[in-house]
């Protein structure tokens, strides 16, 4: 049998394998001591990076503001949000808005003298627009969004001046793009288009016209909406000449179950043109002539 025997030096005594543990842990500490933990050299790393981070971030932002601010406006970028149904505007007309019939030019002016929030206000002042929105890009183009008013109601004054009305009675003038697509309301209407229709019988069948065109049933059948001095509602419906005396904007729901009974049980029996007038004002009861 053969064994290999290792010599060390007096000055190698520290490669031996069975060192006494309190030397090796002594030479452990004379280690630490002279270095930096890992820890806080992550964090002296940090403190020195990310500030670097930031004042690269603020020149490019910086540059990029420049190089915008020396841009000329390209073209203009109109984005509307509506009903394809009751679209009363398209982008050519909201372009116009802007230019104010070409008084204002927009289009190849420097992008530091458009100012947004003017832009936004004049689309805003529109009776057809209820939201807009302006912004630039770095492409060089004015970028526009607009959300159009949904009409419910088309009225009609004693002028024959026709004006549509919102959900939340908001009124609006009639365009070349107007649809007919919605309930007529006519009446005797004194108030003009420059005021706006500001007429109490008109705010008060409210209830009525929303209820009609959130109603797919009602919405197709009926028509036109009478209004008289009084605030009292006649209805019409697309087919035959049936009038149907509502009355007064009140227990809309019962009303509407009532006559819907009706041309279920009786119009379905007898016809269109077998009644004349349908009269809804009395609770519980439909009374046809």
């Amino acid at each position: 049998m053969f064994f290999l025997v290792k010599t060390y030096q007096p000055g190698q005594a520290h490669l031996r394998r069975n060192r006494p543990f309190e030397e090796i842990d002594l030479e452990v500490k004379k280690k630490k001591k002279g270095s930096i933990p890992l820890g806080k050299n992550i964090r002296l790393k940090g403190f020195i990076l990310y500030p670097l981070i930031g004042i690269a971030v603020l020149a490019v932002l910086a540059m990029a503001n420049t190089y915008q601010a020396n841009l000329t406006v390209q073209d203009i970028k109109v984005q509307i949000h509506a009903d394809e149904d009751y679209r009363l505007l398209n982008e050519t007309m909201i372009e116009k808005i802007l230019t104010e019939d070409d008084i204002r030019e927009i289009r190849g002016v420097k992008m530091n003298t458009i100012q947004l929030e003017e832009l936004e206000g004049i689309l805003r002042a529109n009776p057809t627009i209820s939201e807009a929105e302006v912004y630039k890009t770095i492409q060089g183009n004015l970028n526009i969004e607009v959300v159009l008013r949904k009409p419910i109601a088309r009225l009609i004054n004693n002028e024959g001046e026709y004006l549509y009305m919102d959900a939340e009675g908001h009124k609006f003038p009639n365009t070349p793009l107007a649809s007919s697509n919605v309930v007529l309301v006519r009446g005797d209407f004194d108030e003009t288009i420059a005021d706006t229709f500001t007429c109490n019988t008109i705010e008060s069948a409210l209830p009525v016209l929303n209820y009609i065109h959130k109603n797919e049933f009602w919405n197709g059948l009926i028509s036109e909406v009478i209004i008289d001095q009084s605030g009292e509602l006649i209805l019409n419906p697309q087919v035959g000449d049936l009038e149907i005396h509502f009355g007064y904007p009140e227990r809309i729901e019962d009303k509407f179950q009532n006559l819907r009974d009706f041309y279920r049980q009786v119009i379905k029996e007898v016809g269109w043109d077998h009644y004349r007038t349908v009269n809804l004002k009395i609770r519980g009861q439909i009374i046809a002539k």
